[in-house]
């Protein structure tokens, strides 16, 4: 079989992606998901303003520059409680937000819900939102609404290549546009994709577009992970492609799918840059 054949044969079988750690970022016991803390401990005290006086509620402030609305909003006891006794309510324009200390990265599935408990013209969006050097950034592909039903709403959202949240701190917001919504119980988790070894495009595994990388740039000095010198050799080179072969190989039945001999991968990839530095002469 020869070499090509052989890597395409080996890609068939296998693309290994790196395993996702799950992790709870809000929730009743995380980042007051539940409204259910102010000044540092459980409060039972209506509280009609998020972030100033000695009963700040705990976590959630008042969105800068989105609120246009905030002297009576904040939590109190209705009755309607979906988790503990406390609500959150929001007069219309008031908007809040609940920061973590979680750094987004690209391919971070997050997932969010939380309950409407109080029906009626209560209109309100809740979005991921990101820290963008002071200034709390909503990001919009993530936005969902509300629907004026009791119900628990939820969202999936994965971080894409090129998202201006990637290496920003996360958290969630809320906008209330409606009359007072009561809502309560938000939960926010993340499911982070770990590295993956032979990786060389960012995209959380190992295929033929990760040797291709190898091939094009060989024998480029310096040269970063992302040109394919995934050994920090500062050069790519056959070391490299190994690197990428035996984390190929590590799939189940990859190698007894036709990756090649390390002789035969040096004379492809050396036949590869005679034939490009050929077409260049041309």
């Amino acid at each position: 079989m020869s070499y090509f054949k052989g890597l395409l044969a080996a890609a068939v079988v296998c693309s290994l992606v790196g395993p996702a750690t799950a992790a709870t970022l809000i929730d009743p016991l995380t980042n007051n998901g539940s409204f259910e803390f102010a000044g540092g401990a459980i409060n039972t005290t209506k509280i009609q303003v998020w972030d100033t006086g000695a009963l700040d509620v705990d976590n959630w402030v008042e969105w800068a520059g989105v609120s246009t609305a905030g002297d009576d909003s904040g939590v109190e006891n209705t009755g309607n409680a979906s988790d503990g006794t406390m609500v959150a309510f929001l007069q219309p324009g008031n908007a809040v937000h609940n920061m973590t200390s979680y750094v987004a990265a690209e391919g971070d599935e997050f997932y969010f819900s939380w309950d409407h408990v109080l029906r009626g013209d209560r209109d309100h969006t809740v979005s991921l939102v990101y820290d963008n050097g002071g200034t709390i950034t909503s990001l919009v592909p993530s936005e969902k609404a509300s629907t004026g039903v009791i119900e628990t709403i939820s969202n999936t959202y994965v971080i894409p290549s090129g998202s201006p949240a990637i290496g920003k701190t996360i958290g969630l917001g809320i906008v209330s546009p409606g009359s007072y919504p009561e809502i309560d119980n938000f939960i926010l988790t993340v499911n982070e994709l770990a590295p993956v070894d032979g990786d060389v495009d960012g995209d959380f595994d190992v295929d033929l577009d990760d040797y291709a990388i190898i091939r094009d740039n060989f024998r480029l000095s310096p040269a970063t992970k992302a040109q394919g010198d995934i050994t920090g050799g500062d050069i790519v080179d056959l070391a490299d492609f190994l690197f990428w072969r035996n984390a190929h190989a590590a799939a189940s039945g990859a190698a007894s799918a036709g990756i090649p001999e390390p002789a035969s991968a040096a004379l492809a990839l050396l036949g590869a840059v005679a034939f490009a530095t050929l077409r260049k002469r041309r």
